[in-house]
């Protein structure tokens, strides 16, 4: 190829650079009759306030695609066994600790879950957004770590989650 030839070396990479491009899909020629949704069961489940309409590629007018927008706020949920009798004690050591956590910033709230009867107890913190519940990790275990050893407890587990689904009310 002679670099001296006009137009060889830009069709070239325009070649290839076509080549790299998804190709558009049109709703029509796949014969799409009904609405595609790409997460159909998040929208069933979590409704359409969480969902955003964006035409099919292609032009098609009767085709859309629904994507699913999660909100920002995480949750941090922990669970853990406690002497049965010291369940009371065990909700005043985490309302305690839930005191101090609750100053941070990006705290939305929380609640704290007891099984008198076996001990079981779960605490769960919401966060406005994952910076603050990064931010928040080191200061959540230390409190919590404080709470049971108050009660000779233990920490089974801590799990995060998105929080996608509000339904007080609703």
């Amino acid at each position: 190829m002679s670099l001296g030839q006009p137009g060889r070396v830009a069709g070239r990479v325009a070649g290839a650079l076509k080549l790299l491009c998804p190709p558009l899909l049109d709703p029509v020629d796949l014969r799409v009759k009904h609405k595609v949704s790409f997460r159909r069961s998040h929208t069933q489940r979590f409704g359409a306030r969480r969902t955003s309409v964006v035409p099919f590629p292609g032009g098609s007018h009767q085709t859309e695609v629904q994507l699913v927008r999660l909100r920002a706020m995480q949750a941090r949920v922990a669970h853990y066994e406690v002497p049965p009798d010291r369940s009371d004690e065990a909700v005043q050591a985490f309302l305690d600790s839930a005191r101090e956590i609750a100053e941070m910033d990006g705290f939305h709230g929380g609640y704290v879950l007891v099984d008198s009867e076996t001990g079981t107890a779960m605490s769960m913190t919401l966060w406005e957004s994952q910076a603050s519940f990064e931010t928040s990790a080191t200061k959540a275990a230390l409190a919590r770590r404080r709470a049971v050893d108050a009660v000779d407890g233990e920490v089974q587990w801590v799990q995060a989650f998105d929080v996608v689904r509000d339904f007080r009310g609703s």
